[in-house]
């Protein structure tokens, strides 16, 4: 195992991720770039790989504006942060649950379940993420090392 991060590096890491949230669940497009690297890039599915300013601000304005009323109220909550000394910076892997507050019904609920997987660099002393990788939880990218077994399986032709 290498050089561990410092509590300091942990908070100020922590605190790019509710800097990104916050002006992601917010419509604040720059507060959402100044997370990034120069070289930064957002993978998203289904859009992919939105590398530089233009792509990432691009794929919010997809976001945002493609589907009226769909993002507003948003909140993504991060948490059960691991860290790991990566060239240049930090691999951070992290949970993500949106919840969403439906501005038109005023329904409360839990929009979707997923991960992170981030690098993360020093850029002009400030902590952002080179590449921020967002991963959707479905049946096949939900996180599971234990045995298949575990997994429901469905029967079929069974009577």
């Amino acid at each position: 195992m290498g050089e561990r991060l410092s509590a300091e590096e942990r908070l100020d890491i922590q605190e790019l991720f509710a800097r990104y949230c916050w002006g992601l669940n917010t419509g604040d497009a720059e507060q959402v770039l100044s997370c990034f690297t120069a070289d930064g890039a957002l993978i998203h599915p289904p859009q992919g790989r939105c590398a530089g300013e233009a792509n990432i601000r691009a794929l919010l304005d997809e976001l945002w504006y493609g589907r009226p009323s769909w993002f507003v109220g948003r909140q993504h909550l991060a948490s059960q942060f691991l860290y790991e000394r990566a060239e240049g910076g930090a691999r951070v892997r992290a949970y993500w649950t949106i919840t969403q507050k439906c501005v038109d019904s005023g329904r409360t609920y839990i929009y979707a379940l997923g991960h992170w997987n981030n690098l993360c660099a020093v850029e002009n002393g400030e902590w952002k993420f080179r590449e921020l990788d967002v991963m959707i939880w479905n049946r096949d990218t939900v996180p599971w090392k234990g045995e298949a077994r575990a997994i429901f399986q469905p029967t079929v032709g069974r009577a």
